[in-house]
């Protein structure tokens, strides 16, 4: 028990070595076996585990938090000051001497997949950190070039409001573009907290809520950073209790407005990361915020590419099928409900349909003779 609430921990029958940086394959342990052979595990299958528990514990309400490897752990005996300025000793409610895994054991048990061959996992890994490497690079460069672009000529089409030396914006505006692209995702968050909890944001969740929509938002306040922290707070208040903003919301998200305001001053930037915000992609978003299927069924941008593949296959049929009807194709029911497998003619004149079509046939028949005997 930490005061705020509860949370579990699972002990191990061996030690379990965490290191940022995956070791090669073949590669053998620096000199005085600092790191022995058992260091296997790695940070994101730690963190793996983590997610996997918490999507477990989801009817629980558990926080997201926790699921990265790094979060500070309150142990037995500490005082958390966080609720009470008199502080809440943490402390054991419940311990189970008997139950214990080793570290492979319960990767599998949660996991539900044996851990990675060391080779195995590096090729993978580095080939993955590859594709991400050049995706993020190519996209923070055009996202931000398109984030100046609009940003000044909004601020030009300010500074003259006459019909003169307006910068004029394109007809249709493009549907990534920062303003737009925010717009959608704090709309997102908005339909989230009135699935979950009827419209106002659970407590221990309004900070990643506020902290996404400032990220998302930074790019459409290239050029008057001042008005970031207020604008997000306005679209926000419908959802996160007036208290919260008040109180906790621009000293949450200083941070985000002091990168955007030395935006370009950074000297040196780690690979895959920006300098002047919090860069998340959907994928990212959908991750910390722990969204279900069921739940993207509801929204429009924070979803996964296999209902964004879905969702663009149905417009497109329903196009096509808006073109065949324009090009005077009839609907299947139309035709099908006035074919003569649905009316069945030879029911009303009490015969076979085999002796129907045969005396169709005949007539027909008769009629080409007539005609070609007049002829």
């Amino acid at each position: 028990m930490s005061g705020g609430g509860a949370y579990l921990l699972w002990q191990f029958t061996d030690t379990v070595f965490i290191s940022r940086r995956r070791r090669k394959a073949g590669q053998k342990n620096p000199p005085g076996n600092f790191v022995p052979k058992i260091a296997r595990s790695y940070i994101d299958v730690i963190e793996d585990i983590h997610r996997n528990l918490r999507n477990r514990l989801d009817y629980l309400m558990a926080d997201i938090t926790p699921c990265s490897a790094q979060t500070v752990l309150r142990i037995p005996g500490s005082i958390n000051y966080k609720y009470s300025y008199l502080g809440h000793e943490c402390r054991t409610a419940y311990f189970n001497p008997d139950n214990r895994y080793t570290s492979d054991e319960f990767k599998q048990l949660v996991l539900g997949v044996a851990p990675y061959q060391g080779a195995e996992r590096y090729q993978q890994a580095k080939a993955i950190d590859a594709i991400r490497a050049k995706a993020r690079k190519q996209g923070e460069k055009t996202y931000r070039d398109n984030a100046l672009k609009w940003s000044q000529k909004g601020s030009q089409k300010a500074e003259n409001p006459g019909n003169d030396n307006v910068v004029g914006f394109p007809v249709k505006a493009s549907k990534n573009s920062p303003y737009r692209q925010s717009r959608r995702i704090i709309s997102d968050l908005k339909t989230l907290a009135r699935i979950r909890w009827g419209g106002i944001v659970m407590k221990g969740y309004r900070d990643m809520f506020c902290h996404i929509a400032v990220s998302m938002a930074s790019a459409h306040f290239q050029n008057n950073p001042d008005e970031l922290l207020p604008y997000v707070k306005a679209q926000m208040e419908d959802i996160i209790p007036s208290d919260y903003l008040q109180r906790h919301f621009d000293g949450d998200n200083i941070t985000s407005l002091k990168k955007l305001m030395t935006a370009g001053e950074a000297p040196v930037v780690k690979p895959g990361f920006c300098s002047w915000r919090y860069a998340y992609s959907i994928d990212r978003i959908i991750e910390k915020l722990a969204i279900t299927e069921a739940e993207m069924k509801h929204l429009d941008c924070l979803v996964s590419k296999g209902i964004k593949r879905n969702r663009k296959n149905d417009t497109n049929r329903q196009k096509d099928e808006e073109k065949r009807r324009k090009a005077g194709a009839v609907e299947r029911e139309s035709y099908e409900g006035n074919s003569l497998s649905k009316m069945k003619p030879w029911e009303a004149e009490g015969i076979s349909r085999k002796t129907w079509y045969k005396k169709r046939k005949l007539e027909a028949s008769s009629v080409h003779e007539s005609i070609k005997n007049i002829g």
